[in-house]
């Protein structure tokens, strides 16, 4: 039998882009007597950390979900929803937390899983982490909750900067003037939620407001029951309540939408199982042909691209409008630095430079060298180096033996391949959707490039790291 030192009283499962917030939320529970698995804290660097993962899952008494538009589109969240689902099946009693954190303007379907507790503002953060406690200890909060221990209230992380030039909104809006559906892809890192509340304030100068829908598609594992999917489209849809079946939601969408001008903007369409994401992009092309006035937006990455071209000229989405989300350039850059910093007219170059771009690198950069006042390129570099979100997108090729010898192959030169040869090359796909290339053209054929020898350096050392490991 395990004492309480083998158990954890919480598992935080969040996205890296709320790293900085999570790891002070932990210390908070920490100094509040609670023991928290945090994958930073409790997993070795450089060994495979999904068994790490399960393994944390299985010794917590519960579980909390940062709810953010990045959480929901994280792979790695996904993953553990699903296992904390499977735990609280094994485990009756076994609570999942949805708290709230962050810049959230389209609709939560994490939060419709249960109670959550909301840190966003004007609630102070003493009263949403005394309702924290409340959760995990399985108690009411009671109508006044207040924590009166000792709190270090955390800073709000700066977001990954949200690029104004070549910000792609208008041109998606007017290529609905021409087609129907838009796609717009996202790689790791940048912010739906902001991505999502500029299309709608787009869309409201072309579209009645009421006739908008902000449809955010909620987790929905293989096996699991689809009634609650079916609830949560059709009330997002404005479709109505009690309907929480496919046929019931496909023919009240099909009554609602037959006329008048409708836009559909859609979020995680990936986090559907793969029937329930074929059939809903499949219907919304069926509505778009039998109503000319129907638009949708699609926001999403991996396997929103596969329902464009998984299945060539069969494709379910084939034939949409693509718009990949552009880097941040110099003046997004600029406007996440201290004022301080402002005299020195080439730190915004040297950030972008350092970093390729790489969304929460930026963000990696921008904290570290404004703590210790070091904006020296070097120091950039090693921020990068040890970027988080870096080292979560390099660890999972890193238990097979053949994956690390072509990634250290890949790590010496600058281009890996030809642009499209992240659809049919497993190792490059990954490495493309969690932004660690880009694509490029100087002249001649688009290819795959780092993003920078930082990230380069960094997949080396995590190779290095992992080989002493084994």
């Amino acid at each position: 039998m395990m004492d309480d030192q083998d158990f954890y009283d919480v598992f935080l499962s969040h996205s890296s882009v709320q790293k900085g917030w999570v790891e002070a939320l932990a210390r908070n529970l920490e100094a509040a007597g609670k023991r928290v698995f945090l994958d930073k804290w409790r997993l070795v660097p450089g060994q495979n950390y999904i068994p790490g993962l399960h393994e944390g899952i299985r010794k917590s008494r519960a579980a909390v979900l940062v709810v953010s538009p990045e959480a929901y589109h994280s792979g790695w969240v996904a993953r553990e929803y699903e296992s904390f689902l499977s735990r609280a099946a094994s485990a009756p009693g076994f609570p999942i937390i949805p708290l709230i954190h962050g810049a959230v303007d389209a609709p939560l379907p994490f939060a419709d899983l249960t109670h959550s507790v909301d840190f966003r503002p004007p609630v102070p953060y003493r009263e949403a982490f005394a309702r924290l406690l409340c959760g995990l200890e399985r108690r009411p909060p009671g109508p006044s909750p207040r924590y009166d221990g000792r709190l270090t209230e955390p800073d709000e992380a700066p977001c990954p900067p949200l690029p104004q030039a070549g910000n792609p909104v208008d041109r998606v809006m007017r290529k609905l003037d021409t087609n129907q559906i838009a796609v717009l892809l996202t790689r790791d890192g940048q912010i739906l939620g902001r991505v999502v509340q500029d299309l709608k304030e787009a869309a409201e100068k072309r579209f009645a407001p009421h006739r908008i829908r902000l449809i955010a598609l909620p987790w929905t594992p293989e096996g699991r029951s689809l009634a609650p999917l079916f609830r949560s489209m059709a009330k997002q849809a404005g479709l109505g309540d009690g309907i929480d079946t496919a046929d019931g939601f496909y023919d009240a969408m099909r009554d609602r939408m037959a006329k008048g001008r409708w836009l559909w903007i859609v979020t995680a369409i990936e986090s559907l199982a793969v029937a329930e994401r074929t059939e809903l992009a499949r219907e919304i092309r069926r509505q778009t042909h039998a109503n000319s006035e129907f638009s949708a937006i699609f926001i999403g990455g991996e396997r929103l691209y596969d329902l464009v071209y998984g299945k060539g000229v069969n494709s379910e989405l084939g034939g949409s409008e693509i718009f990949f989300w552009p880097d941040a350039g110099e003046e997004d850059v600029r406007r996440q630095l201290p004022a301080q910093t402002y005299q020195d007219a080439t730190i915004p170059a040297r950030v972008l430079t350092t970093t390729g771009a790489h969304p929460a690198s930026i963000v990696k950069v921008v904290e570290t060298a404004s703590e210790s006042g070091n904006w020296t390129t070097p120091a950039m570099e090693e921020a990068v180096v040890g970027c988080d979100s870096v080292w979560n997108a390099i660890n999972p090729l890193l238990a097979d033996a053949e994956r690390r010898r072509r990634l250290r192959h890949l790590a010496t030169v600058d281009s890996v391949g030809v642009a499209l040869a992240h659809r049919v090359d497993p190792l490059l796909r990954h490495l493309f959707w969690r932004n660690l290339l880009k694509d490029v053209t100087n002249d001649g054929p688009h290819r795959l490039v780092w993003r920078s020898p930082a990230i380069r350096r960094a997949i080396e050392t995590a190779l290095t790291v992992a080989e002493e490991c084994q």
